[in-house]
């Protein structure tokens, strides 16, 4: 009887051994398909995203085993001269394209039940991808001690969810010549998790403390938080990255001590791609306060910065909106103030904005060249850009400021401005009036200044800036404010109502409307004193 139990017993085992080989051997042939799939679409995205990138990811050696796989990458990065941005066209010209090669090893357990990383509940694989020791980034193996300067472990469930810990391995430079100034790095690691959902895929990923030194200097972040989600239907990507205290020391070349102060910045947005490969959608940037010291002495503040943007389009245009706003800005420990903007770009054309995006080098190349007077060494297609740009023209983009606001202790001024450009009839014009009425639809502005604010403006400017005497900036203030003043009136820019200055300046089909005063480009480029040519 007992022979039998031993026999059942052994049996059992045998079917469940069998069974986990077998299981085994399945995910392991899964995963296999897995990252051929990922490398396909990883190549994908790439020449998408990065079109002149040059760079080629490969498997080098895949070695499929039971309860394991190692996979070799490799990635090579040609150099093109041609993509180059340089001071002497024919070095470009003559230099050989050039490549790096960097090869990554990646150790696959299978599951259901990963020998590296048991767990109780069934897992799909644990990876350890590490960097190999190759001629392109031996440096950075010298600097590491020759661990791999950069490891990810990564255990993965069978419905894509994965614990992820990215570890970025301490550094220092043991070639320095003088070992005090030498590199040092911490190390870093992000721990992760990235869950999978019928609707979204969610992710979170939290940072070691950083801390770089190197000749003096120093980079110090106490935190870096990232979390976020990405939907399956829309693939909108909603984020939040937190970000502590960022501390920067320096010596600049006079031996001055200087500090750099960052404290609670904070990104979100809830972004996508576009029709156009641009991000569309909601994004903001907040930082409680920034100060600037030197030799211990507060140079620079700024406190409660806001900066936001939204980005819209529709089958032809993009069109954005930069929200901005200062808390305060103090300088030398003066107080200047406060501040609001509203920016407005609007019929941004989504093709030429795509085209400058992807030809962006080469138009740089281009404006470069053709600076040194020599166009013809560029390889992009003059006519194509200027194609590009009539057509952007042609839809009559515009930029507004509405309302640019600053603020201080005795009053608030506000400026309003808006550009529409036009699709020029001829690229021929010898003069300034010419110009404006080739390019500009339409310009139109608004401004109200307070005269107590412009005063107070121009005593901390002097305080702050000039080192004058509270005493010496107040006689320069009231000086600069009686000129402005004699300026505008005699000139017709500004009218005088009590303590506000205003001026309303507006142009349209070559007529200037200045405060209600009609005239041509050139009779009010006469009456500012230049002769339009």
């Amino acid at each position: 009887m007992a022979m039998k139990k031993s026999i059942v017993a052994v049996g059992v085992l045998a079917v469940l051994g069998g069974a986990w080989v077998g299981a085994s051997w399945y995910t392991g042939k899964l995963i296999e398909t897995q990252i051929n799939q990922g490398l396909i679409e990883a190549k994908v995205q790439v020449n998408k995203y990065f079109p002149t990138a040059n760079s080629n990811l490969t498997i080098a050696k895949y070695q499929r085993g039971i309860f394991s796989s190692q996979i070799a990458y490799t990635v090579e990065v040609s150099v093109d001269p041609a993509a180059k941005v340089a001071t002497d066209p024919v070095e470009v010209n003559a230099d050989p394209a050039t490549k790096e090669y960097v090869t990554i090893n990646q150790n696959v357990s299978h599951g259901p039940f990963p020998l590296e990383k048991l767990s109780l509940v069934p897992k799909l694989a644990y990876s350890t991808i590490e960097l190999v020791n190759t001629e392109s980034i031996k440096p950075l193996f010298d600097m590491s001690k020759g661990q791999s300067p950069l490891t990810v472990n990564a255990l993965s469930s069978y419905d894509g969810s994965t614990a992820v810990k990215l570890v970025v391995a301490p550094m220092e430079d043991k070639t320095a010549q003088d070992p005090a100034s030498a590199l040092k790095f911490n190390g870093l690691t992000f721990d992760g998790t990235i869950v999978v959902e019928k609707d979204k895929n969610r992710f979170n990923f939290v940072s070691t403390p950083i801390e770089l030194t190197e000749s003096g200097s120093s980079l110090n972040v106490n935190k870096m938080n990232l979390e976020g989600s990405i939907d399956n239907t829309t693939h909108v990507i909603d984020s939040t990255l937190d970000i502590g205290d960022v501390v920067m020391n320096a010596v600049d070349e006079e031996k001055h001590q200087e500090r750099y102060t960052f404290k609670d910045i904070a990104l979100n947005g809830s972004v996508k791609n576009g029709k156009f490969d641009m991000n569309v959608g909601l994004a903001n940037f907040k930082m409680k306060s920034f100060v600037q010291e030197v030799n211990g002495q507060s140079t620079l503040s700024v406190s409660d910065l806001t900066i936001s943007s939204d980005v819209k389009e529709d089958d032809k245009n993009i069109d954005q909106t930069l929200n901005t706003t200062v808390g305060n800005l103090t300088v030398a420990n003066h107080n200047l103030g406060s501040g609001h903007m509203l920016l407005k770009m609007n019929q941004f054309d989504g093709n030429a904005l795509r085209y400058i995006n992807k030809n962006s080098n080469q138009i740089s190349a281009l404006l470069l060249n053709s600076a040194m007077g020599n166009s013809s060494a560029s390889a992009l297609d003059d006519n194509q850009l200027m194609t590009q740009l009539m057509t952007f023209l042609e839809g009559n983009p515009t930029i507004a400021i509405s309302p640019l606001i600053w603020k201080n202790a005795k009053g608030e001024s506000q400026l309003d401005m808006s550009l529409t450009l036009k699709r020029p009839e001829s690229m021929n014009f010898t003069d300034i009036g010419q110009l404006a009425a080739q390019l500009i639809k339409q310009f139109s502005s608004t401004t109200h200044l307070s005269v107590p604010m412009i005063a107070e403006q121009a005593k901390m400017n002097s305080q702050a800036f000039d080192g004058m005497s509270a005493e010496e900036a107040q006689a320069a203030a009231d000086m600069t404010v009686k000129d402005l003043i004699a300026m505008g009136t005699e000139m017709k820019t500004l009218t005088v109502q009590g303590d506000e200055l205003t001026s309303s300046f507006n142009y349209a089909d070559g007529i200037i409307d200045l405060n209600g005063q009609k005239m041509p480009v050139e009779q009010f480029l006469q009456s500012l004193g230049m002769s339009g040519e």
